[in-house]
């Protein structure tokens, strides 16, 4: 690298760096300091406690989750690579959501409720998380990274496309409501993201970037990483909104959809 590369990638990496460090500890702040009861914690859709959970809703995720594995492991059968991409960290974490409702809501079937209510909130943070970023990396690629001349797998259509529809369909029928205390965990997931890809370059990546925009060789790099963490903040006002529809929608009901 020539002077003027090293001069760009020492300030990109001490700004990445001050910036995620604060990013973290504001996330951890607000995190320890959310309130822990069960009654401030969450805001949630009344369900009947005498309902069993839906067995529709059992077999719409079973069917997802069925594919959603399929395709996982079509992506790291054909290269193991994929896995230092975002949107394959994605669809890992939206697999592993699927499987934890299924067994979840298999578990309520011979557990009383009150005893899986912290399962209940790890998949509502989870659920937060996940359908936030399902419109983020669907937006990016189709806005910025899709090349029409490009010829594309189906199984990219199922990780960038069909997977907003099925978590579209999942905020519909589920009884989870975004939660404003979910924001720090959010911002957290593209921190790590970039964290573990930063040491990945100077170790099993050999140097390479998987997006170059990432690069901190390149002088606008810290605007990009600080720009996408941003960007996760306005999807999750988006959700937000979304959200106060749903609780709108079923607060006219007397009950709302089972898990």
């Amino acid at each position: 690298m020539d002077s003027s590369t090293d001069t760009t990638l020492h300030w990109n990496s001490i700004a990445c760096a001050v910036g995620l460090s604060i990013v973290i500890a504001f996330c951890g702040f607000r995190i320890h300091t959310q309130p822990k009861n069960t009654a401030g914690a969450a805001i949630v859709l009344q369900t009947n406690p005498q309902a069993k959970p839906s067995i529709p809703l059992v077999a719409f995720r079973v069917a997802a989750l069925s594919l959603f594995a399929y395709v996982w492991l079509l992506e790291i059968v054909a290269d193991i690579a994929n896995l230092k991409y975002y949107t394959i960290w994605n669809f890992s974490a939206q697999t592993l959501y699927l499987g934890y409702a299924v067994v979840h809501q298999i578990l309520l079937w011979s557990h009383p409720a009150e005893e899986l209510e912290h399962h209940h909130r790890v998949l509502n943070v989870i659920f937060d998380v996940i359908f936030t970023t399902v419109f983020v990396v669907a937006l990016v690629y189709w806005t910025i990274l899709y090349n029409p001349s490009d010829i594309v797998e189906w199984t990219t259509y199922v990780v960038h496309l069909a997977n907003v529809f099925v978590f579209a369909v999942e905020f519909c029928v589920n009884e989870h409501l975004v939660q404003p205390a979910s924001l720090p965990f959010l911002a957290l997931w593209p921190t790590l993201y970039s964290l573990v890809t930063w040491v990945g370059v100077n170790t099993y990546l050999d140097g390479s970037w998987p997006y170059g925009v990432m690069d901190l060789t390149k002088p606008m790099a810290p605007l990009y990483w600080f720009g996408i963490i941003f960007g996760h903040v306005i999807c999750f006002g988006f959700v937000s909104i979304l959200s106060q529809f749903k609780r709108t929608y079923y607060s006219k009901r007397e009950y709302a959809i089972l898990p």
